[in-house]
């Protein structure tokens, strides 16, 4: 019986152990996920709880920006969605989860073409507003000769015709007296003078006549130019389709990147990765053209809309 007893304790020891091996083995497997689920029960690990480290990786150097510009437009792409919640969301960690990369491919290359037609394009049009403001200054000098003119020949007109009238009284009368003759004289000298005056003003008239059939000559010809510019600027848009892939947010077995293919200028790289921060947080497109998580970079402001700060909310589970 005592053997026995002393062989039952000791199997009972060893089912213990065993039973507090396996408690031991199962938590040790399982604590990781176990942590999580206490961190998500009280709250540390809410959505947008945690801020998200990105650094800046591939630059291709045909982009022509500089370290420290594309660095400071990143930044503030980055602070545009801390300063929304007044948390850090996203900051700049030489370890940082998410790289931040400029892929330079034909979407930039066309993007050049089209900015150097686009600065031809407004400097056509600089030089077509000052031909035309030419243009309108030479109309109004040619209106104002010419109205000068049409009155000077009605006037002389009229004075002719006063001078006839007394001409051919006095040669009716056997011929004018010394007195009125000197005076018809004076007439004809005054006549003479209108006459030159006239063709003076006349000759001007034409000569800008001339310079404003000149300068509407050249407003067509520039305008032509400008007409053929926009086409080629349409085209050289048209081959690359109808909306660029800007940017995009990948998140695969790789890892989590924001790609940068495209921009115009600085202004829409700082929208193109805000959107694309706005997708690394989590964001989803929204269906106000002005916001910066609308599906097109097509505004131009640079602060979150309404409809921005709503989805950040959605996410952030405020």
């Amino acid at each position: 019986m005592r053997l026995l007893s002393k062989l039952g304790k000791l199997l009972f020891y060893l089912l213990v152990i065993a039973v507090l091996s396996g408690i031991i083995y199962y938590n040790r497997a399982n604590y990781e996920n176990a942590y999580e689920k206490i961190r998500l029960a009280v709250g540390l690990d809410q959505p947008c709880s945690r801020p998200l480290g990105y650094s800046i990786k591939q630059v291709d150097s045909q982009f022509g920006i500089s370290s420290e510009r594309l660095t400071e437009i990143v930044g503030r792409s980055a602070d545009l969605w801390n300063d929304a919640l007044g948390e850090k969301l996203l900051v700049i960690s030489a370890d940082g989860k998410l790289d931040i990369n400029l892929i330079y491919d034909s979407r930039q290359e066309t993007t050049v073409i089209q900015n150097d037609i686009g600065s031809t394009i407004e400097s056509g049009k600089e030089s077509f507003d000052r031909l035309k403001s030419s243009y309108d200054t030479l109309k109004s000098q040619y209106q104002t000769q010419k109205a000068k003119v049409e009155s000077l020949i009605v006037a002389y007109q009229i004075h002719k015709e006063d001078y006839e009238e007394a001409v051919a009284y006095w040669n009716s009368q056997g011929g004018a007296p010394k007195k009125e003759f000197a005076n018809l004289e004076s007439q004809r000298q005054a006549l003479n003078t209108e006459v030159r005056e006239i063709n003076d003003l006349n000759a001007s008239l034409n000569q800008t006549v001339v310079n404003l059939n000149a300068t509407a000559d050249r407003l067509n010809i520039q305008g032509k130019s400008i007409n053929e510019n926009v086409s080629a600027y349409n085209r050289v848009g048209q081959a690359n389709g109808p909306e660029f892939q800007e940017g995009e947010y990948i998140s695969d077995k790789d890892g989590v990147r924001i790609n940068i293919y495209q921009y115009k200028d600085y202004d829409k790289l700082y929208r193109v990765l805000a959107h694309e921060f706005g997708h690394a947080l989590g964001l989803d497109h929204v269906s106000d053209p002005k916001a910066i998580m609308y599906t097109y970079n097509s505004g131009n402001n640079s602060e979150l809309t309404s409809a921005d700060l709503v989805e950040l909310k959605r996410v952030c589970k405020l």
